[in-house]
């Protein structure tokens, strides 16, 4: 996914309006998200998500490697919902989106 598709979609599922354009007779959703939202790149939006949502992230040091893990364990269910991504913002955005998609099918609570 690109920065853009990922902002897109977190903001789509923290509740904000998708504009809608129409394209040759074809409606299509609007790719860009408002324009203040850059979760992406702006640790200052993301990481209230983060704590919100009791996400955390770490790079193991036994994996020689550059790879960061977002994770949120459900104590409920006894599951974690992890991501992994050379950058930890990268890792935390992943993330977000598995743990709001979640909240969202009724998996979360």
């Amino acid at each position: 996914m690109t920065n853009q598709e990922i902002n897109k979609r977190i903001a789509e599922l923290l509740g904000y309006t998708v504009r809608y354009k129409y394209v040759s007779g074809e409606v299509r959703t609007n790719c860009r998200p408002p324009k203040f939202l850059n979760y992406c790149n702006n640790w200052n939006q993301l990481m209230p998500l983060v704590i919100q949502h009791n996400i955390s992230h770490y790079r193991p040091k036994e994996i020689d490697s550059d790879i960061w893990i977002a994770s949120k364990y459900n104590a409920i269910k006894q599951e974690i919902i992890e991501a992994f991504y050379f950058s930890p913002q990268m890792a935390l955005c992943m993330c977000l989106i598995k743990v709001l998609e979640a909240e969202m099918e009724g998996k979360e609570t």
